[in-house]
């Protein structure tokens, strides 16, 4: 694939223009955080209302029926389901269960348990156990 870049300052717009010959799930995932124009959620401590930026998100997982969002040292809620924020997210997020998604950049190491599961640990020090059948995605997003 080659790519052509032209940079004019003098557009009123943004514009991408791909023409490939088939899509595959990598040029899916560009084409959606292109198409994004927003960058954040918006999530809560006690009463009040933050800004979270994608890239500050390590985790987001359902505990007690509430959607959790980690970030390097705060822990925040999203007053909406995982389907909701799964949706939107860029393509740095990896399901790692029903219940949980990581952010695969902030990933620090993989731990290989003796029962065949494998257990992200994410640079905050989070540990995330990835089910079964997300093993497979996980892998192949990291080219393993």
């Amino acid at each position: 694939m080659k790519v052509k870049l032209n940079i004019d300052s003098n557009l009123t717009e943004e514009k991408a223009e791909f023409w490939i010959k088939k899509m595959t799930t990598k040029i899916e995932q560009i084409t959606k955080e292109l198409n994004s124009k927003q960058d954040f959620l918006w999530c809560y401590q006690d009463r009040d209302a933050f800004q979270v930026k994608y890239d500050d998100i390590f985790l987001i997982q359902v505990e007690n029926e509430k959607t959790q969002i980690y970030t390097q040292s705060d822990k925040y809620i999203f007053k909406g389901r995982l389907y909701q924020i799964e949706k939107n997210l860029p393509g740095d997020f990896i399901m790692a269960s029903r219940s949980a998604i990581i952010n695969y950049r902030k990933l620090d190491h993989l731990k290989m348990l003796e029962n065949g599961n494998i257990d992200a640990i994410l640079e905050n020090k989070i540990d995330v156990q990835i089910s079964r059948r997300k093993i497979k995605n996980l892998k192949e997003k990291l080219g393993l």
